[in-house]
């Protein structure tokens, strides 16, 4: 009787109620999910973004793999984490961001973000935005340069023009809507934030992700 006592009491570490996700699952649906934005980019920006985007996720992958090496622990590039932060690294970034100041951020966002705090689940800052901190204020001009879509003409940001009262035309809602306006890669367009929410429901219902 004490025996089927103690096995019925065992007291673990949550969750108790376990699922079929795991962490490369959620992660593939969050990349999934942000696939409206790196899209939109690509649209207005050229092949320009597109570069961005993947310079920001190979260093990501490659620091994360060095520490983990250098630190003798468990690889864990496998579970995609480092790819969703290199893809938010380069999505608030502009679209002139020299490919080195790419690099150096994706370096920054996994060792001082994430990684030196114990990896995932253990930072307190979100390591895109630790980044793009030290980036700000490393690099302020790089930072703050916008470039227009498609001819790549640097120009004020709309509040930029409205705060310092520019002779420089504003966009039209609709422009803005759809992302044809300056900005960083992944807030250009409002279009493609709504369609990243819907298309993580949409995922989440989908045969084998998560619920």
């Amino acid at each position: 009787m004490e025996e089927v006592i103690s096995q019925r009491l065992i007291v673990s570490v949550s969750p108790h109620i376990r699922a079929r996700e795991d962490v490369r699952t959620i992660m593939s649906d969050v990349i999934f999910a942000l696939s409206p934005a790196l899209v939109v980019s690509i649209i207005f920006f050229g092949w320009r973004a597109l570069l961005i985007v993947s310079v920001s996720i190979f260093f990501s992958v490659a620091s994360e793999f060095f520490w983990q090496r250098l630190w003798r622990k468990k690889i864990t590039v496998g579970d995609l984490s480092s790819v969703v932060t290199g893809m938010l690294l380069a999505f608030v970034l502009p679209p002139s961001s020299p490919l080195w100041m790419v690099a150096i951020g994706a370096f920054i966002a996994i060792t001082l973000g994430k990684q030196i705090f114990g990896g995932l689940g253990y930072n307190p800052f979100n390591p895109a935005l630790v980044a793009r901190a030290v980036l700000l204020a490393s690099w302020p001009v790089y930072m703050t340069t916008w470039t227009r879509p498609f001819d790549g003409v640097t120009t004020a940001s709309p509040l930029g023009i409205v705060k310092m009262e520019l002779d420089q035309r504003l966009p039209s809602y609709l422009e803005m809507f759809l992302g044809n306006r300056v900005g960083c890669l992944g807030e250009i367009s409002v279009l493609a934030c709504y369609l990243e929410q819907y298309t993580f429901y949409i995922r989440s219902k989908l045969p084998g992700t998560f619920q």
